[in-house]
Protein backbone atom coordinates (compact mmCIF):
# COMPACT_ATOMS: atom_id res chain seq x y z
CA UNK A 1 0.00 0.00 0.00
CA UNK A 2 1.46 3.34 -1.07
CA UNK A 3 1.09 6.14 1.46
CA UNK A 4 0.31 9.64 0.12
CA UNK A 5 -0.11 12.62 2.42
CA UNK A 6 -2.55 14.73 0.43
CA UNK A 7 -2.48 17.85 2.60
CA UNK A 8 -0.47 18.76 5.66
CA UNK A 9 0.60 22.04 7.25
CA UNK A 10 0.04 24.44 10.12
CA UNK A 11 -1.69 27.87 10.02
CA UNK A 12 0.19 30.97 11.15
CA UNK A 13 -2.62 33.30 12.24
CA UNK A 14 -6.31 33.50 13.06
CA UNK A 15 -6.17 31.44 16.27
CA UNK A 16 -4.16 31.45 19.54
CA UNK A 17 -1.97 28.47 18.54
CA UNK A 18 -1.66 29.52 14.91
CA UNK A 19 1.72 31.28 14.87
CA UNK A 20 4.72 31.36 12.57
CA UNK A 21 6.99 29.84 15.21
CA UNK A 22 4.62 26.92 15.81
CA UNK A 23 4.22 26.36 12.07
CA UNK A 24 7.99 26.38 11.65
CA UNK A 25 8.42 23.81 14.43
CA UNK A 26 5.72 21.61 12.92
CA UNK A 27 7.08 21.72 9.38
CA UNK A 28 10.69 21.16 10.44
CA UNK A 29 9.53 18.15 12.46
CA UNK A 30 7.65 16.82 9.42
CA UNK A 31 10.69 17.21 7.16
CA UNK A 32 12.99 15.56 9.70
CA UNK A 33 10.56 12.66 9.95
CA UNK A 34 10.41 12.26 6.17
CA UNK A 35 14.21 12.40 5.92
CA UNK A 36 14.47 9.69 8.56
CA UNK A 37 12.41 7.34 6.33
CA UNK A 38 11.07 5.74 9.50
CA UNK A 39 7.52 5.51 8.19
CA UNK A 40 4.70 4.90 10.67
CA UNK A 41 4.53 2.56 13.68
CA UNK A 42 2.51 0.02 11.65
CA UNK A 43 4.61 0.47 8.50
CA UNK A 44 8.19 1.14 9.56
CA UNK A 45 10.72 2.01 6.86
CA UNK A 46 7.83 2.84 4.54
CA UNK A 47 7.62 6.67 4.36
CA UNK A 48 5.00 8.47 2.25
CA UNK A 49 5.81 8.44 -1.46
CA UNK A 50 4.31 11.90 -1.87
CA UNK A 51 3.64 14.70 0.61
CA UNK A 52 1.77 17.87 -0.33
CA UNK A 53 2.40 20.92 1.85
CA UNK A 54 -0.68 23.08 2.43
CA UNK A 55 -0.26 25.73 1.21
CA UNK A 56 1.94 28.04 -0.85
CA UNK A 57 0.28 31.43 -0.22
CA UNK A 58 -2.35 32.76 2.17
CA UNK A 59 -5.88 32.96 0.73
CA UNK A 60 -7.77 36.00 2.03
CA UNK A 61 -11.01 34.91 0.36
CA UNK A 62 -11.04 31.38 1.74
CA UNK A 63 -14.16 30.24 3.60
CA UNK A 64 -13.70 30.64 7.37
CA UNK A 65 -16.66 28.61 8.56
CA UNK A 66 -14.32 26.22 10.39
CA UNK A 67 -12.15 29.02 11.79
CA UNK A 68 -10.32 32.25 10.99
CA UNK A 69 -7.07 30.30 10.66
CA UNK A 70 -8.27 28.92 7.31
CA UNK A 71 -6.89 32.00 5.53
CA UNK A 72 -3.38 31.60 6.95
CA UNK A 73 -2.01 28.22 5.84
CA UNK A 74 0.56 29.69 3.44
CA UNK A 75 4.32 29.28 3.66
CA UNK A 76 4.32 32.82 2.29
CA UNK A 77 2.20 35.88 2.95
CA UNK A 78 -0.11 37.21 0.22
CA UNK A 79 2.78 39.30 -1.13
CA UNK A 80 5.26 36.44 -1.35
CA UNK A 81 7.24 37.04 1.85
CA UNK A 82 8.39 33.95 3.75
CA UNK A 83 6.74 33.68 7.16
CA UNK A 84 9.50 31.50 8.56
CA UNK A 85 12.54 29.61 7.33
CA UNK A 86 12.67 25.94 6.55
CA UNK A 87 14.88 23.82 4.30
CA UNK A 88 12.90 21.56 1.96
CA UNK A 89 15.83 19.94 0.16
CA UNK A 90 19.02 18.70 1.73
CA UNK A 91 21.85 21.13 0.95
CA UNK A 92 19.52 23.83 -0.36
CA UNK A 93 18.91 27.31 1.00
CA UNK A 94 15.93 28.54 2.99
CA UNK A 95 12.78 29.88 1.39
CA UNK A 96 13.41 33.10 -0.54
CA UNK A 97 11.12 36.11 -0.51
CA UNK A 98 9.58 37.32 -3.77
CA UNK A 99 11.66 40.22 -5.06
CA UNK A 100 10.67 43.56 -6.60
CA UNK A 101 7.10 43.35 -5.33
CA UNK A 102 5.32 46.66 -5.93
CA UNK A 103 2.82 47.98 -3.44
CA UNK A 104 0.32 50.79 -3.40
CA UNK A 105 1.53 53.97 -1.61
CA UNK A 106 2.38 53.67 2.10
CA UNK A 107 -1.02 54.82 3.31
CA UNK A 108 -3.39 53.33 5.85
CA UNK A 109 -6.96 53.95 6.95
CA UNK A 110 -7.45 54.29 10.71
CA UNK A 111 -10.15 55.39 13.12
CA UNK A 112 -10.29 59.17 13.51
CA UNK A 113 -9.84 59.80 17.23
CA UNK A 114 -11.16 63.33 16.81
CA UNK A 115 -14.61 61.98 15.97
CA UNK A 116 -17.32 60.40 18.09
CA UNK A 117 -16.47 56.68 17.80
CA UNK A 118 -19.50 55.39 19.66
CA UNK A 119 -20.77 53.75 16.45
CA UNK A 120 -17.32 52.69 15.24
CA UNK A 121 -17.70 49.05 16.31
CA UNK A 122 -20.75 48.64 14.11
CA UNK A 123 -18.92 50.23 11.18
CA UNK A 124 -15.92 47.95 11.74
CA UNK A 125 -18.14 44.87 11.78
CA UNK A 126 -19.63 45.92 8.46
CA UNK A 127 -16.14 46.42 7.04
CA UNK A 128 -15.05 42.94 8.16
CA UNK A 129 -17.91 41.29 6.28
CA UNK A 130 -16.32 42.57 3.05
CA UNK A 131 -12.64 42.41 4.05
CA UNK A 132 -10.25 40.11 5.89
CA UNK A 133 -10.15 40.71 9.65
CA UNK A 134 -9.08 37.19 10.66
CA UNK A 135 -5.82 38.46 12.19
CA UNK A 136 -7.92 39.99 14.97
CA UNK A 137 -8.32 36.44 16.27
CA UNK A 138 -4.57 35.85 16.24
CA UNK A 139 -1.61 38.18 15.75
CA UNK A 140 -3.76 41.29 16.32
CA UNK A 141 -5.80 39.90 19.21
CA UNK A 142 -4.14 42.07 21.84
CA UNK A 143 -4.38 45.47 20.16
CA UNK A 144 -6.61 47.74 22.19
CA UNK A 145 -9.66 49.69 21.09
CA UNK A 146 -9.78 51.58 18.77
CA UNK A 147 -6.78 49.79 17.24
CA UNK A 148 -9.02 46.87 16.28
CA UNK A 149 -11.38 49.35 14.64
CA UNK A 150 -8.48 50.78 12.66
CA UNK A 151 -7.43 47.29 11.55
CA UNK A 152 -10.91 46.61 10.18
CA UNK A 153 -11.04 49.98 8.45
CA UNK A 154 -7.63 49.47 6.89
CA UNK A 155 -8.39 45.96 5.71
CA UNK A 156 -11.42 47.27 3.83
CA UNK A 157 -9.44 50.27 2.52
CA UNK A 158 -6.60 48.14 1.15
CA UNK A 159 -8.93 45.57 -0.37
CA UNK A 160 -10.56 48.41 -2.30
CA UNK A 161 -7.20 49.60 -3.67
CA UNK A 162 -6.94 52.58 -1.33
CA UNK A 163 -9.84 54.46 -2.86
CA UNK A 164 -10.50 57.61 -0.85
CA UNK A 165 -14.19 56.79 -0.46
CA UNK A 166 -13.32 53.38 1.03
CA UNK A 167 -11.94 55.14 4.14
CA UNK A 168 -15.04 57.16 4.89
CA UNK A 169 -17.12 55.01 7.25
CA UNK A 170 -19.52 57.85 7.91
CA UNK A 171 -16.69 60.26 8.62
CA UNK A 172 -15.01 57.96 11.17
CA UNK A 173 -12.07 56.98 8.96
CA UNK A 174 -8.82 58.88 8.48
CA UNK A 175 -6.09 58.26 5.90
CA UNK A 176 -2.59 58.40 7.38
CA UNK A 177 0.99 57.88 6.20
CA UNK A 178 2.10 56.69 9.65
CA UNK A 179 2.23 52.89 9.82
CA UNK A 180 -0.20 51.83 12.61
CA UNK A 181 1.29 48.32 12.89
CA UNK A 182 1.92 47.25 16.49
CA UNK A 183 4.41 44.52 17.48
CA UNK A 184 3.37 41.39 15.54
CA UNK A 185 0.13 42.97 14.32
CA UNK A 186 0.86 44.03 10.76
CA UNK A 187 -1.42 46.50 9.00
CA UNK A 188 -0.88 45.45 5.37
CA UNK A 189 -0.59 47.59 2.26
CA UNK A 190 -2.19 46.21 -0.89
CA UNK A 191 -0.21 45.14 -3.94
CA UNK A 192 -0.07 47.39 -6.98
CA UNK A 193 -2.54 45.22 -8.87
CA UNK A 194 -2.30 46.87 -12.28
CA UNK A 195 1.43 46.19 -12.36
CA UNK A 196 1.22 42.78 -10.73
CA UNK A 197 -0.96 41.55 -13.59
CA UNK A 198 1.82 42.36 -16.06
CA UNK A 199 5.54 42.39 -15.30
CA UNK A 200 5.31 41.74 -11.59
CA UNK A 201 2.63 39.13 -12.12
CA UNK A 202 4.91 37.30 -14.52
CA UNK A 203 7.71 37.49 -11.99
CA UNK A 204 5.56 36.14 -9.16
CA UNK A 205 4.36 33.32 -11.44
CA UNK A 206 7.95 32.31 -12.24
CA UNK A 207 8.85 32.56 -8.56
CA UNK A 208 5.99 30.26 -7.59
CA UNK A 209 6.83 27.80 -10.35
CA UNK A 210 10.44 27.59 -9.17
CA UNK A 211 9.29 26.97 -5.61
CA UNK A 212 6.94 24.21 -6.74
CA UNK A 213 9.78 22.57 -8.70
CA UNK A 214 11.97 22.68 -5.59
CA UNK A 215 9.23 21.09 -3.50
CA UNK A 216 8.80 18.30 -6.03
CA UNK A 217 12.54 17.67 -5.94
CA UNK A 218 12.21 17.42 -2.19
CA UNK A 219 9.30 14.98 -2.45
CA UNK A 220 10.92 12.68 -4.99
CA UNK A 221 14.11 12.53 -2.92
CA UNK A 222 12.28 10.14 -0.61
CA UNK A 223 11.17 7.69 -3.27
Amino acid sequence: MDIVVSRIGWPTDGAPNATSSTAQTFLRGLIDHLHSKSGTPLRPQNPPLETYIFSLLDEDQRNITTGNFERHWGLFTFDGQAKYYVNFVQGSKDLVNAQNVEYLPSKWCVANNNKDLSNATERASEACTLADCTALSGSCFNISWPGNISYAFNSYYQQHDQRADSCDFGGLGLITTVDPSIDNCRFPVQLHTSHSTSLNGAYLFCWKELLIVNIFVFLFSFS
